[in-house]
């Protein structure tokens, strides 16, 4: 075995750090050429499909053996990368991207209660004297990138953007009282 095949993620998603994990496991995910099975690329096969590899013809066994081996890697991956009271939610799953949908919609809803305590850190940061500019603002482009997270996709729906600034029009004025 290589020193590659070593290699682990040591960030742990704790459920206010999902953006980084998540660039660090697609990451990882598309190093291990295993991504195909989280963007549904690569599915179960089913029995009707016939399977052809580069060598010759696949038996149907052999194909649903090889996608049961990677599906479950995945979440054991994917687990070894989640503070222990989220990884017990991975036990609800059998297919990896059935998780990690789940985990992608939890962790970037629009959730105005995660969105005003974001805008609350913002607000409250104050550079310590002996931190440098630079990780001070490594700290608050965390903080930015998940509120990037609930911003209004399409920006071009009149309705949704009225929406998202009235919102934010609301969480500046809770904040100032």
């Amino acid at each position: 075995m290589s020193c590659e095949d070593f290699q682990h993620i040591t960030a742990k998603l704790d459920g206010t750090n999902y953006t980084h994990w998540f660039f660090l496991m697609k990451s990882f995910l598309k190093g291990k050429s295993m991504w195909k099975y989280i963007d549904g690329t690569e599915t179960k096969p089913k029995e009707s499909t016939s399977i052809i590899k580069d060598k010759g013809t696949e038996t149907l066994a052999s194909s649903l053996e090889t996608w049961e081996t990677n599906n479950h890697k995945i979440p054991t991956w994917i687990g070894n990368t989640l503070i222990t009271s989220i990884s017990m939610q991975l036990t609800s799953f059998e297919v990896a991207k059935d998780a990690w949908d789940f985990f992608s919609k939890r962790y970037t809803q629009i959730n105005f209660a995660q969105r005003y305590k974001l805008e609350q850190d913002i607000r409250s940061m104050k550079q310590p004297l002996n931190q440098s500019i630079s990780n001070f603002h490594s700290e608050m482009y965390v903080i930015w990138n998940q509120l990037a997270l609930m911003e209004p996709k399409w920006i071009n729906d009149l309705e949704i953007w009225e929406k998202y600034r009235e919102d934010t029009r609301l969480v500046k004025l809770l904040m100032a009282l």
